[in-house]
């Protein structure tokens, strides 16, 4: 590296010049269909029933008006529902999409009108619009008056309100969904410009995921000019030198092409969760480089030329590369996960933080070779002020001292720590995943509140025998399903096919409020299907009248209550509809399979935990060449992962798609600092045999390299912090205070237990005649060295 830097050069742009004319290709991508797995088999139940009937995915135009039954609401809400028939996409090949399956809403649903012994599906609202006030009355009483549109349109607690329902096609991707959403959006403007409807709040599954996308890109618009800026800062004060703290915003530059530039190259889109790719990027490479600079300018203090890069790199490579693999498997270990997404992440974090490792060596290789260190680090920086100095030497002296006492305090904090461990559980709420002030929140939280919710269950009741759904008694299974859902589970919106049949039977005879009820009999039922004319039912029962579908809207975005209303409906479902009387009874949906994804994305992660404690201290004994060293590297890297799972579960903050991460990624960075402290400490113990003064040696020099990295990954993280979406907002601060506790342990947990133990980390002993020409280390003051 030293004697070809030409060749490193060369290295290094052709990097920077495949990264960057690969980085145009980046994509976003919010939202699940990377998650989705169609070989699943509740996938696949799934998919059955969509195809046999329609899907759930649903968007939810909530609208407020002074009257939703008065002509001006009236015609801006038709107008509104025609254009959203009418809507169409475009993919990127050009072809056009119409995504909209079917718009329901006050002036696209149909009212069954009875008549003496018939009736008649007609639509509620007449084109035009009527204008009398009795034509207009009329109306609102017919809309009360049946079930389907009072509970399904309209607000129980509020007259002013109403909704329109857009169901998308099955099968749309993130992409089409997001532009789906932009043009619903923009279709909304345009009906608040009629002014007949005072507002619009749009929310739904789909709206919440495109908006999840916006956040994405807002946040990195936020956290990378905030992190290098800040770093700048950082670099500024630490190395005092204005060309050091360019060269490491430089540095970052290069790293962050190159690692983004991972994505295109692989084919790959940018998700919610790889979004922190980019400010690990900036903190890794920043680190690396303050690594190097702090070892240079202690050895500029007896050599110089390129004796000092040759003995900086002989010292570090080693160390930086084995430092660099632990993060690059704290990372790569999430790529074991079975689901595509997260081997997509898993893979491309790795292999960006691969290019971060070879752009930052060979920069501040090639720095270092043309300007020597005082160029760019201050004789007075951080890591070498006599302020610095003098601090280490004291807090290395107590250790020495009193080791025990401070082991005793470490252990006390892990006791705490672990204690809060039992007390963490599994959630996930995709409504709190959105900020307050955002739009979407607030018509989230309106329509759960006042409109029954915008979440669906799909129940699905199959039977072995055609035409079963005619039959009284499985009609009326099905009427005290719907039952049991409204009062056991609080579900505001149920419909299913028995509610469309009541209808009928009230319509036959002549709307008498006293005949809804489910006909007496198999032929009555048959009687009345021959004469409705409303296509909607076909949604709920399917030609053959063996399998019907039941729909559930409710109010709940917890996965965990979810969950618990999942297990509810399943073991009803077990228990009235089993299998021993020929009933395939399934609950499914869009909204379940997004609730399972979630969960297997959190136990897949978790999961790895597992594998990244292997993967990462197996190569560790073998680097150290020593059993013994490798096992006292073990417990300063636990004791941080303990401690900041304890503080989840004392603080009550839940594993989810992002804090699930947060212990594989924290082991794979706090113990590269180990490494390096293990490996120098050895390095030393070997050159003079004084196990007192390797210690010493090792916590000043390696002290000033994990104290500012520290500092720069705490901040890196912490200003995820700043993101709009609380996911990322607690992973940065917990994942922040992860690597502030590992830079704690490596003070308060490794030095005292080297210290008590007295161990030579499998070193042999030797006696030497004298301290070895060309040491180069200082002694600390205060310490008697």
């Amino acid at each position: 590296m030293v004697t070809h830097p030409k060749t490193l050069l060369f290295v290094l742009l052709a990097i920077i010049a495949v990264s960057a004319s690969a980085l145009p290709r980046l994509k976003m991508q919010a939202g699940f269909e990377a998650l989705t797995d169609r070989t699943l088999p509740e996938q696949r139940v799934l998919d059955t029933v969509v195809e046999r009937f329609v899907g759930d995915n649903l968007i939810v135009l909530a609208y407020e008006a002074d009257d939703v039954f008065s002509r001006p609401a009236l015609e801006t809400v038709y107008g509104l529902s025609e254009d959203l028939q009418g809507l169409t996409i475009k993919h990127p090949d050009g072809a056009e999409v119409r995504p909209v399956a079917r718009v329901d809403s006050l002036t696209h649903v149909k009212d069954v009108v009875g008549a003496d012994l018939s009736f008649r599906a007609e639509p509620l609202v007449p084109q035009p619009v009527p204008q009398d006030a009795a034509a207009l009355a009329h109306i609102r009483e017919r809309a009360l008056f049946n079930p389907l549109i009072s509970e399904g349109l309209l607000s129980p607690q509020d007259p002013k309100l109403a909704m329109v329902v857009v169901r998308l096609i099955p099968d749309l991707s993130d992409d089409d969904n997001t532009a789906t959403v932009a043009k619903v959006q923009a279709l909304v403007e345009k009906a608040k410009a009629t002014g007949g409807v005072k507002a619009f709040y749009v929310t739904g599954t789909p709206t919440i995921l495109a908006e999840l996308g916006a956040f994405m890109q807002r946040d990195l618009n936020v956290f990378i000019p905030a992190l290098m800026v800040s770093m700048f800062v950082l670099l500024l004060v630490c190395l005092r030198r204005l060309a050091g703290a360019v060269l490491a915003f430089v540095n970052m530059m290069v790293a962050l092409v190159a690692g983004l530039a991972m994505f295109p190259l692989l084919g790959r889109s940018m998700t919610n969760w790889s979004v922190i790719v980019a400010p690990v990027v900036l903190v890794l490479s920043t680190a690396l480089l303050i690594h190097f600079l702090s070892e240079l300018a202690h050895h500029a203090k007896e050599q110089g030329g390129r004796e000092v890069v040759e003995s900086t790199l002989a010292e570090l490579l080693i160390p930086a590369t084995m430092c660099e693999f632990t993060t690059i498997i704290g990372f790569g270990s999430i790529a074991v996960s079975n689901m595509p997404a997260l081997r997509d992440f898993g893979i491309t974090s790795a292999l960006a933080i691969v290019a971060v490792f070879l752009t930052t060596m060979t920069m501040v290789t090639l720095a270092a070779l043309w300007k020597p260190p005082s160029f760019w680090v201050a004789p007075g920086s951080l890591g070498v002020s006599p302020f610095f100095t003098k601090w280490v030497g004291r807090y290395t002296a107590a250790v020495q001292r009193r080791p025990l006492p401070i082991l005793m305090v470490s252990i006390v904090l892990l006791v705490l720590g672990a204690a809060g461990i039992p007390r963490i559980y599994t959630d996930s709420n995709l409504q709190e995943n959105l900020g307050h002030a955002t739009p979407v929140r607030a018509a989230t939280e309106l329509v759960d509140n006042r409109l029954g919710g915008a979440s669906a269950l799909v129940i699905s009741l199959k039977h072995d025998k055609e035409g079963h759904f005619l039959e009284p008694e499985a009609l009326q299974r099905v009427e005290a399903l719907e039952e049991f859902l409204r009062k056991d589970l609080n579900a505001k919106v149920v419909t299913s096919p028995a509610d469309y049949i009541k209808l009928m039977h009230r319509g036959f005879f002549g709307d008498d409020p006293k005949e809804y009820r489910l006909p007496e009999t198999r032929e009555q039922t048959a009687q009345l299907l021959l004469l409705n004319g409303d296509d909607s039912f076909a949604e709920y029962l399917d030609p053959s009248r063996g399998w019907a579908r039941v729909v559930v809207r409710y109010n709940e975005h917890s996965v965990a209550k979810q969950n618990v209303i999942f297990d509810q409906v399943d073991a009803y479902l077990v228990k009235h509809f089993p299998a021993s009387d020929g009933y395939a009874a399934v609950a499914t949906g869009d909204n379940r399979m997004l609730v399972n994804t979630i969960d297997r994305l959190v136990q897949s992660q978790m999961g790895s935990l597992g594998l990244a404690f292997i993967l990462i201290f197996g190569p560790i004994f073998i680097v150290l060449r020593s059993v013994r060293a490798g096992l006292f590297s073990i417990p300063s890297n636990i004791w941080p992962v303990i401690v900041i799972l304890g503080v989840m579960g004392w603080i009550g903050v839940p594993l989810n798609e992002a804090t699930s991460m947060i212990a594989s990624i924290a082991l794979g960075i706090v113990v590269d600092d180990t490494i390096h402290f293990l490996e120098y400490f050895r390095s030393r113990l070997a050159e003079h045999d004084d196990r007192e003064r390797a210690l010493r040696e090792t916590m000043l020099v390696k002290g000033a390299g994990v104290s500012i990295s520290t500092l720069v990954f705490t901040m890196g993280f912490g200003v995820l912090m700043l993101s709009q979406f609380p996911l990322v907002s607690w992973f940065g601060l917990l994942t922040a205070l992860a690597i502030l506790l590992g830079m704690v342990s490596e003070m308060l947990v490794l030095p005292p237990l080297l210290a008590a133990t007295r161990t030579r980390l499998g070193v042999p002993v030797r006696t030497p005649a004298s301290h070895p020409a060309g040491d180069t280390v200082p002694s600390l003051p205060g310490t008697g060295a």
